[in-house]
């Protein structure tokens, strides 16, 4: 995944440290940074003199359909947020993400109903795992 692309999931289950979260309904995950790069000497050749990477995170909103489950999780210590898709060809995939602190609300939303295709209402709730320098995406985020 590049860089601030996002990547939407509807979901058939989550958890949040261990806990289901009632009524999940879909998924953003978004992968954020900010890297800086210094020219350097403009004689010199081979690129850049210096690159730094100023933030490492991963933004995930999880929608659901009852907001108090959402609002449980908001200031909950940071945790690992596991949600269960269907993948390729209908195959069950897991996202993983590990030190999800929730932080803010979004929403609400109209929604497309799974049972009748009708409107229902659903709510939103802003999270982020930090990573630091030294760490790679895969050591937050998983997909088996």
């Amino acid at each position: 995944m590049a860089n601030d692309d996002s990547m939407p999931l509807y979901l058939t289950g989550a958890t949040f440290n261990d806990g289901a979260v009632k009524k999940a309904l879909a998924a953003t995950i978004n992968v954020s940074t900010i890297v800086h790069e210094d020219p350097g000497d403009p004689a010199a050749a081979g690129g850049p003199a210096l690159v730094d990477v100023a933030r490492y995170r991963v933004d995930v909103e999880l929608m659901g359909r009852d907001p108090s489950a959402l609002r449980a999780l908001k200031g909950a210590a940071a945790a690992t947020l596991v949600l269960a898709t269907k993948g390729d060809a209908g195959a069950a995939t897991t996202e993983t993400l590990l030190k999800v602190y929730f932080h803010s609300f979004t929403g609400p939303y109209q929604v497309r109903s799974r049972e009748d295709g009708g409107t229902v209402q659903a709510w939103g709730l802003r999270g982020t795992s930090q990573f630091v320098a030294g760490n790679a995406l895969a050591d937050v985020w998983a997909t088996a």
